[in-house]
């Protein structure tokens, strides 16, 4: 490759990732000028102006979908003030001691079944920690082992004694 050919690359790519200022309009005018010239003579870059300049608008051109939040605000608001107006009396009368009873009854029937839980969870536990101390059994070299009983047989090899030999 030629020197002319790498900064003619350069130069391509330099102006391609130029261009999506170029679309928004962030550009400096001394860039544009740069990437206007490249793009009279570059297809792939006109090409990929193009695109861009489509996907711009059609970001730029959607309306937001959904509720507005000013005006899901507003009826909040509103609610807020027609409570504020009832009487104390009116907004408590639907609560009356059936529905207290129903509450204390979800709350008791709550805690049991934590309790319960909590009783399942320690036994599964106490069964695993007695099962793990009968298998885990710690030795060290100090200690006398059965195995150790039998005839054992060491050899100790002179370090200049051949492979062969041995």
């Amino acid at each position: 490759m030629t020197n002319i050919q790498i900064e003619n690359e350069r130069a391509h790519l330099h102006a391609w990732e130029l261009l999506p200022w170029l679309v928004n309009g962030t550009l400096s005018s001394a860039e544009r000028v740069h990437v206007e010239a490249h793009l009279s003579g570059c297809q792939s870059c006109r090409d990929e102006l193009a695109r861009q300049r489509s996907l711009h608008a059609e970001m730029t051109a959607r309306e937001v979908e959904g509720p507005l939040p000013e005006a899901g605000l507003a009826r909040l608001l509103q609610r807020v003030d027609e409570a504020g107006r009832q009487t104390p009396r009116a907004a408590a009368a639907p609560r009356g001691r059936e529905t207290s009873r129903t509450h204390w009854a979800k709350i008791a029937y709550g805690l049991a079944a934590m309790l319960l839980l909590e009783t399942g969870g320690l036994a599964v536990l106490s069964t695993q920690s007695e099962v793990g101390d009968h298998a885990a059994a710690y030795r060290t070299l100090s200690t006398p082992d059965a195995l150790m009983s039998r005839a054992t047989i060491r050899l100790v090899v002179d370090a200049s004694m051949p492979a062969g030999r041995l």
